[in-house]
């Protein structure tokens, strides 16, 4: 009970002045029927199914591009400012533009895998800052386990922001925060639709987090009122920072200036005995084995015991929310673990990928 009492305390602080979502639902309804279970798995197997674990492993380390997430971050700059409140009419900047090319880079990686990824926006109405329109952009790919529909969703949020959380004309390229954290979701969902899961996994690029997590909350929301069952969440917000005290904060980093590329830090909701922490720790028990082997640049996991980093909001409260969905996280099969190693192999390429732009 303190836990919930200190999220509604904290969500309250985070979105005063931001009323409630309303007209919520998915552009394209297949997104839906999807994430209710309501769907054929085999009309969107590959035809040559790829679902070996060890394979995988394998693949993951050849196939990651940091050219391909420089290639984002370098595009993601030139929308100038995306501001939740930003220009949603232009062609070349505001957040409009920028979620429409995230969107079509989606739908690329769909029709290079034969149509597996169904993609679209999750649109909602709220007063954000005067705009009250907004959309996050999902790609789902679907499971091939069809007798259990819950999702794991890989997110990021795509919105930047000045000093001024309103400011929808100053320069907000956002290349770390966070642009970085939609460069790692692109590149997964590029390099996992190839294969087959047995869960569905929802790769979702997020607004409004810098005006205390709207469109998290929007899906949040949608899910509790339409009995959509979430099996996971993994957030990623500023994975390329490694100077502490400038892209990075305590307790990610020991100290002021230090420089650290090659460690990777799991908050999670949650104490040492919660499903969270125990989902973390058998990440990091499947990265020892079946990635750091092959991996040319190892990387050390260290599970953090705080929720989040010192003064930021999203995690605790995300997480948090993501936990009143569904109270007990039942552990994830083996081709399911691919998702989070793939994410911790990118993770050694993003931050010399920040160091070269």
């Amino acid at each position: 009970m303190k836990s919930l009492t200190h999220l509604v305390i904290l969500a309250m602080m985070m979105t005063s002045g931001i009323t409630a979502q309303e007209n919520t639902h998915f552009t394209n309804p297949l997104i839906f029927d999807i994430l209710k279970g309501n769907y054929d798995p085999a009309d969107y197997l590959p035809a040559f199914p790829v679902d070996d674990p060890f394979a995988i492993s394998e693949d993951l380390i050849n196939r990651i591009s940091p050219d391909s997430m420089k290639a984002t971050l370098l595009a993601l700059r030139t929308f100038h400012n995306r501001n939740t409140a930003s220009d949603t009419m232009a062609v070349d900047k505001g957040i409009g533009a920028a979620r429409k090319w995230v969107l079509s880079q989606f739908d690329r990686y769909s029709i290079n895998q034969s149509g597996r990824l169904v993609t679209g926006y999750l649109q909602f109405d709220q007063d954000v800052c005067g705009m009250e329109r907004h959309k996050n952009v999902l790609a789902v790919l679907p499971g091939r386990d069809g007798s259990d529909p819950s999702c794991i969703i890989i997110e990021a949020h795509l919105d930047s922001r000045c000093a001024d959380n309103c400011d929808i004309n100053c320069l907000a390229e956002g290349m770390e925060d966070n642009g970085s954290g939609v460069a790692l979701v692109l590149e997964l969902a590029r390099i996992m639709s190839s294969y087959v899961y047995d869960h569905t996994i929802v790769f979702m690029t997020v607004t409004g987090e810098e005006q205390g997590l709207v469109g998290s909350n929007a899906f949040a929301d949608y899910a509790v009122t339409q009995n959509i069952p979430i099996k996971a969440v993994l957030n990623n917000d500023i994975v390329g920072g490694i100077i502490c005290g400038e892209t990075s904060s305590p307790p990610s980093c020991p100290g002021l200036n230090h420089i650290d590329s090659t460690q990777v830090r799991l908050f999670s909701f949650g104490g040492f005995n919660s499903a969270h922490k125990s989902l973390n720790r058998f990440i990091k028990l499947e990265y020892q084995e079946m990635i750091r082997p092959l991996a040319p640049v190892p990387m050390m996991l260290t599970i953090m015991s705080a929720e989040d980093r010192t003064g930021r909001g999203a995690i605790i409260y995300h997480s948090g929310k993501m936990d009143m969905l569904r109270s007990v996280l039942p552990p994830l099969t083996n081709t399911e673990t691919q998702m989070w190693l793939t994410r911790i192999i990118m993770t050694v390429s993003i931050p010399r990928m920040i160091s070269s732009v």
